[in-house]
């Protein structure tokens, strides 16, 4: 079993339908390849942590880095996990920091994802904030 934690950037202004339609492609194609986590999407960036055999993770990788929708991806974290922290999630989407990234981190925090993965995605929320606080001033 592994974790991983990736960002990539949105190649176009994303609808908010669109990314809808992400995550419930992933909520049904994630249960034959046995990955469970969450995405975030703001300001135009996606975090996204999924936890699953090597295998199932590398294939997902593939797929991803095919999708046209986005580009940039990084992986920021791959390590061993012992147990999932999200079994029952298939793909959740999270929301952003405009919209609670306190609340977020406390939901995260609860599930013991380990203080790299917590410092991603605090980092990642924090940029978010700060960009869309640019946008609006």
């Amino acid at each position: 079993m592994e974790r991983i934690v990736y960002t990539s950037r949105a190649r176009t202004d994303l609808a908010s339908d669109e990314v809808f339609r992400i995550i419930e492609t992933s909520a049904r194609n994630n249960p034959a390849r046995d990955v469970t986590g969450f995405l975030i999407f703001n300001q135009n960036r996606f975090l996204q942590l999924v936890e699953g055999e090597r295998q199932a993770l590398d294939e997902l990788l593939g797929v991803l880095k095919r999708d046209p929708r986005h580009c940039d991806l990084a992986i920021h974290v791959r390590e061993p996990a012992i147990k999932r922290c999200f079994p029952n999630w298939r793909m959740r989407r999270l929301g952003s920091a405009s919209e609670g990234g306190a609340e977020i981190l406390h939901i995260l925090a609860e599930r013991d994802i380990g203080p790299q993965c917590m410092q991603l995605v605090g980092e990642f929320l924090t940029y978010s904030e700060v960009v869309s606080q640019k946008r609006s001033a």
